[in-house]
This record gives structure tokens, C-alpha cells and sequence, in this order.
């Protein structure tokens, strides 16, 4: 990003995320394949949502983030950055 600053981040990050459409690579037949890409773009989906996350927090949106978190959590409940956060 060649924009700083979680003002300039969080909609950034938002309008990004917002492009992830269903399962990875849904339509491709090799099952290994579709697997790691799988893994390794949740992966990244997960960082971008996250670094949003603290984007929109670090502008003292705590109120409107609480459901997103709490669901954040209940997805992935041994990712252990959200419980600390």
C-alpha cells in the first residue's frame, strides 16, 4: 500500500476483502492443489481481515467491530491473536 495510516488502510483493506467470492479455487479438479491454495489464501485472507481489524479499532470503532470480532473468534477459536487482542 503506498497509502499509511489506518484511516487510509482500513478501506483499502475493506474494498479488498470485500472481492473473496466462495471457496478457493472451487472449479478446479486436482483436489491436492485446490487444498494448499486453499490454506495458504486463508491464510492471507485471515491477515488482511485481521490487519483491517486493527486498522478500524486503532479509529475507535470498538462498538461496531464487537460482532465482527465475536464471530472472528467463533470461526477460528484457537487463533489465539483475537483472544489476546
Amino acid at each position: 500500500m503506498t497509502r499509511s495510516g489506518p484511516a487510509a488502510q482500513a478501506p483499502l483493506l475493506r474494498q479488498t476483502l470485500a472481492l473473496w467470492r466462495g471457496p478457493v479455487l472451487e472449479n478446479v479438479p486436482f483436489e491436492r492443489f485446490r487444498s494448499l491454495a486453499a490454506q495458504s489464501l486463508g491464510k492471507e485472507r485471515l491477515n488482511a481481515m485481521e490487519r483491517r481489524i486493527d486498522a478500524e479499532l486503532s479509529l475507535g470503532q470498538h462498538r461496531q467491530m464487537l460482532a465482527e470480532l465475536r464471530a472472528l473468534t467463533a470461526e477460528h477459536p484457537l487463533h489465539e491473536r483475537r483472544w489476546g487482542g
